[in-house]
């Protein structure tokens, strides 16, 4: 479903709604004071309420639809950092990863670039050999997609980058198309989810507004109040269908994508130009063997016995010295 025909209904069941609050407030009015009809209450500005109405249904749509989105993908980011961290528990701490796929991007957080774009590291290769941008062979849509390469990878020192990881195919066409198509199908459930149940709504205190306006009681005024608190309820329950279904649509393709992450050493592998020495030893850097100096043996002196002199006998030196 389009986004024109979505708020097309959103806006006609918007204003069956605040019709039916409409008469609600005129049936509630008619309990206290017999006097008041719907002449008199569009004389008195009721017109003007009704306008209200329908803006303030309007934006309430609108900030429905936002919240339910926005938490659930919040919630599909908090439950795919929990798949990662469970399967590596470095994930998620500044360690670089890549997937052990040909076509792998990488994608850079840096410091000066405040958001993450994907960089085709094979496709920029072969768009470099081709002649850049000087090739003529070029297509419309490769200008433009090997430009917008150029103009990221010029505010990006690979030197000084914080993170980076390898992910699969995240600018080739058929991956885009197969993950905006899933997209499409959430939003469609999602969007005819709350349309039907606000159409319902709408109709429903559209039907029962006016029967309170030509009858008031307190019975139907309970009624009214109890699809009220029906319909928060189903706005709930809406909510717990769409984390559910992003949760379940993604879950296995985060888990498929894990399965191919390696550490850093084996990216550094395959493309060491985009890396310098000092951050190779910055990024692996292994702790260096302790040497252990082994004592050199060396024999054990054994102490001589001090020499003895007996004066008694005669030396050859001194033939004659028994007549000294």
């Amino acid at each position: 479903m389009g986004r024109f025909k979505y708020w097309t209904v959103a806006f006609i069941s918007s204003l069956l709604l605040a019709v039916g609050f409409i008469y609600a407030a005129r049936g509630l009015t008619d309990i206290y004071d017999k006097g008041t009809n719907i002449k008199t209450l569009i004389a008195d500005g009721g017109l003007a309420t009704l306008v209200g109405f329908i803006v303030v249904i309007l934006l309430c749509e609108l900030a429905i639809a936002m919240t339910l989105t926005h938490k659930s993908i919040e919630d599909a980011k908090d439950e795919k950092a929990e798949i990662l961290t469970k399967i590596n528990p470095n994930m998620g701490k500044g360690h670089i990863f890549c997937k052990i796929r040909n076509d792998a991007e990488r994608v850079v957080r840096h410091e000066k670039v405040k958001r993450r774009f994907f960089i085709s590291l094979d496709d920029y290769q072969e768009y470099i050999d081709k002649g850049g941008l000087k090739n003529k062979k070029l297509t419309l849509w490769e200008r433009l997609y090997y430009s917008r390469m150029e103009r990221k990878l010029k505010k990006v020192n690979f030197d000084d980058f914080n993170f980076a990881e390898i992910v699969n195919g995240i600018s080739k066409p058929e991956i885009k198309k197969k993950k905006r198509e899933t997209l499409s199908r959430f939003r469609t459930k999602k969007y005819l989810s709350k349309t039907f149940s606000t159409i319902g709504l709408g109709v429903v205190f559209g039907y029962y507004g006016l029967k309170l306006a030509e009858n008031p009681n307190w019975g139907m005024v309970i009624y009214l109040a109890i699809q009220f608190i029906t319909f928060i309820a189903n706005g709930m329950i809406q909510y717990f269908f769409t984390r559910s279904y992003i949760l379940t649509e993604y879950r296995d393709q985060i888990i498929e994508d894990t399965n191919f992450l390696y550490e850093f050493e084996g990216s550094l592998a395959e493309h060491p130009e985009y890396y310098t020495e000092k951050k190779k030893e910055m990024v692996i850097k292994q702790e260096e063997p302790v040497k252990v100096e082994t004592l050199k043996k060396e024999p054990i002196k054994v102490p001589q016995p001090p020499l003895v002199i007996d004066n008694t006998t005669c030396s050859p030196l001194t033939p004659h010295r028994e007549l000294i």
